[in-house]
């Protein structure tokens, strides 16, 4: 403390001294107390902000990645989508691509009038599709059927179905695909592609497409 004890007149003088002496301490310490509740609470909420733009960095890797790997998935399937066009001739099939799907136009697949029949002929075509959809591992496959106009709204949808699973079931038999990967769907004459009123359009829609969807 500093401080020279004189008790000639009492003791009061030095009392006085070092009571004075503690206060100013404890004001000190108090004032000490105070800056350091205000510095933890500053701490506190820089961590916060820390740890709030590190969260938001985060986000942003992921969606940073996500976007890669999606690049780079899209790239793949323009890979294939060019493989799978080089598999046919314009007389055997239109490749065409709807967002990831690759829809396998068959052109050159014809069926006995009225029938379902798949004929020898068309052997070879259907094997190239089978290599096409290999090149998609774990895809799923729909196999739409379609019609012309001609005949009735239901037999035509009827046999629209037959179709498609006539050439679901070849494919499965060929392939040894599980079956849940592969659907068949009949639309019959509802989602022409060219006028009915004209030969080479009600050719063009009578028709099989074959639909793969990639697993991405």
């Amino acid at each position: 403390m500093d401080i020279v004890g004189s008790f000639e007149a009492g003791f009061d003088k030095t009392t006085n001294e070092i009571i004075q002496y503690v206060r100013s301490l404890q004001d000190s310490a108090a004032k000490l107390d105070q800056d350091l509740s205000e510095r933890d609470q500053q701490v506190g909420m820089l961590n916060a902000r820390i740890a709030e733009m590190e969260e938001k960095l985060g986000g942003i890797e992921k969606e940073k990645s996500a976007l890669t790997l999606q690049m780079e998935a899209q790239a793949k399937i323009r890979a294939q989508f060019a493989a799978v066009e080089k598999l046919f001739t314009r007389e055997e099939a239109n490749v065409l691509r709807k967002v990831n799907d690759i829809i396998i136009r068959l052109i050159s697949l014809n069926f006995p009038v009225g029938k379902s029949t798949i004929e020898p002929q068309n052997f070879a075509l259907l094997t190239k599709v089978q290599q096409a959809i290999n090149m998609f591992p774990e895809c799923s496959v729909t196999i739409e059927g379609h019609t012309d106009s001609h005949g009735s709204d239901k037999m035509n949808l009827k046999l629209s179905q037959q179709r498609a699973d006539a050439v679901s079931q070849y494919i499965l038999a060929n392939m040894g695909l599980d079956a849940s990967r592969i659907n068949a769907v009949g639309y019959g004459e509802s989602k022409p592609i060219a006028s009915n009123e004209t030969k080479e359009g009600r050719a063009k829609n009578r028709r099989i497409d074959v639909v793969i969807h990639p697993k991405l």
